[in-house]
């Protein structure tokens, strides 16, 4: 009974591992867009209660134009960034997430005491821009699935003095972009000036430039190819209220120029600007819902926005389903299934090949081998999971990846690095667990609930040394897949041993019933 309880303890772990990943925040107030986008996509993100704490909504345009519902996530986003076909989410906690059309995935921050506050992609990888707990400003990039662990300091930047900074990379170059107060500008209505720092291709940052625009709100920067823009408000000349200017950045000089309002933004109080699919498009809140809108440089206006679809009306698509989530249903019905088997009379069992212990232990049926294989392997399988997930994402992530190959046919680069630590980790999982459990108890918690153990062919317990080397040949057993060559060897030996078994002087037999029973 111990053990079963065990076992349903973990396996319902494992099914709510896959819940909503989480992050930090109170209940937002008011909905923030934003937006970012790259060669083939399209994301909108919106922030909006999620089951009474603050959280937000996310979806996705294909390089079809079709429209993807992204899960409802909690967390206050701080910065996000296109990255493939997913959406990463920075968190002012510096946990960051990535979301797409596949499970959505969380993880911890990639180096300690960093605050994200901007982010952009850069193709195959994208950059994030933010703060360390000692003031300095960081950048840390995201490639091969894994962020730099070394951040590397942006020079001549004061966080106190930098607003609502954004990163957009042109021409090769990244630029960090911001806004910052200035006190000799009385009575102008935009008591800000533009700031900006680039890093050349080289890896160089040159020291941080004033423009001459004066701006009355956050800047939002896109760039597309050679062309950068900015978006930014300031009061009309025409009147009072404030309105959105566009402003376009200039190599021959090095600075930015404003072009003049853009039409069709009159009554918008807040938006983002994205590139994507070789357009500048602007997000924007429409009563409750997001829109998107294109956004025409040449004439600055603004197109007819055109609103997100609802999760009822978005292009139809297969739903994912997790392959750790499908394996824990899967388990979950063996075990109930062999509770029901294990409360019925039981009958009397021929043993296979008449192979028993010196000891008259006899011999498992192979059916009880194979179940109590499959229900170790889907506690192996989540713990080992677990570990790759906390120690290594990176090869978490491959992993995502390849069953999304298999499962989708695309074809995509492998991270081999990935890949071995994915298949260390879970081969050294295996081998602690079945070593640890049969060298102290003479059973694993799947031999226990199917009725079986291993000892020596004398019937003795087999003790760690033993349950070492029967092992460590595991791996061999399992060759080509699903324990062929070890399933050969226990129907032709005369005795039902796997290579294991026959190096380590094993079997595995029923297990022999208390005294006097």
């Amino acid at each position: 009974m111990r053990y079963r309880l065990l076992l349903l303890t973990a396996l319902n772990a494992a099914l709510l591992a896959g819940c909503r990943p989480l992050g930090t925040g109170r209940s937002a107030e008011a909905p923030r867009i934003l937006a970012a986008g790259n060669t083939n996509n399209l994301y909108v993100l919106v922030t909006a209660p999620v089951d009474g704490a603050e959280g937000f909504r996310y979806w996705q345009r294909d390089a079809a134009g079709l429209w993807h519902a992204g899960e409802a996530a909690r967390g206050t986003p701080a910065a996000v960034a296109a990255w493939r076909e997913h959406l990463l989410v920075l968190f002012p906690s510096g946990r960051w997430g990535r979301f797409g059309l596949d499970r959505p995935s969380v993880h911890p921050s990639p180096v300690p005491a960093w605050t994200p506050i901007a982010a952009c992609d850069d193709g195959l990888a994208a950059d994030a821009f933010g703060t360390m707990a000692t003031g300095d400003a960081a950048l840390l990039r995201y490639e091969a699935s894994a962020w730099s662990t070394d951040p590397e300091m942006v020079p001549g930047v004061e966080r106190d003095r930098v607003l609502d900074p954004c990163l957009a990379r042109s021409g090769g170059r990244l630029f960090l972009v911001w806004r910052e107060e200035v006190q000799d500008f009385p009575g102008s209505g935009a008591p800000y000036q533009l700031r900006f720092a680039i890093r050349a291709a080289d890896g160089a940052w040159q020291r941080p430039l004033s423009s001459r625009l004066r701006v009355a709100s956050p800047a939002h920067v896109a760039a597309r190819d050679q062309d950068m823009i900015c978006l930014y408000r300031k009061p009309a000349a025409d009147g009072p209220s404030a309105a959105w200017f566009l402003a376009t950045y200039a190599t021959a000089d090095e600075d930015w120029h404003e072009a003049g309002p853009v039409g069709g933004t009159e009554g918008l109080e807040s938006l983002s600007l994205a590139a994507a699919c070789g357009d500048f498009i602007v997000a924007l809140v429409s009563g409750d819902r997001p829109a998107v809108a294109r956004l025409d440089v040449a004439a600055r206006t603004l197109g007819a926005p055109t609103t997100v679809p609802d999760e009822g009306a978005a292009a139809e698509r297969e739903e994912p389903v997790s392959w750790l989530a499908l394996m824990m249903l899967g388990g979950m019905a063996a075990v109930l299934t062999l509770l029901a088997l294990r409360g019925r009379r039981p009958q009397p069992e021929a043993t296979q090949n008449g192979a028993a212990t010196d000891a008259g232990h006899p011999a498992a049926p192979m059916w009880r081998r194979g179940l109590a294989v499959a229900v170790d392997y889907i506690l192996v399988v989540f713990v080992a999971s677990a570990i790759v997930a906390t120690l290594a994402p990176s090869a978490s992530e491959a992993m995502e990846r390849i069953w999304d190959q298999v499962r989708t046919g695309r074809q995509d680069d492998v991270d081999v690095a990935s890949v071995l630590i994915f298949q260390g980790i879970r081969l050294f999982v295996i081998f602690a667990y079945f070593t640890l459990a049969e060298g102290l108890t003479g059973r694993t918690p799947g031999k226990a609930l199917l009725g079986i153990e291993v000892r020596t062919v004398h019937g003795e317990p087999i003790g760690l040394r033993r349950a070492v080397v029967r092992n460590l040949l595991r791996p061999v057993d399992e060759l080509p897949a699903l324990y062929v060559l070890g399933l050969i060897l226990v129907i032709r030996g005369p005795r039902p041993q796997r290579l294991g078994d026959r190096v380590a002087g094993t079997l595995v037999v029923r297990t022999a019933p208390p005294a006097g029973a």
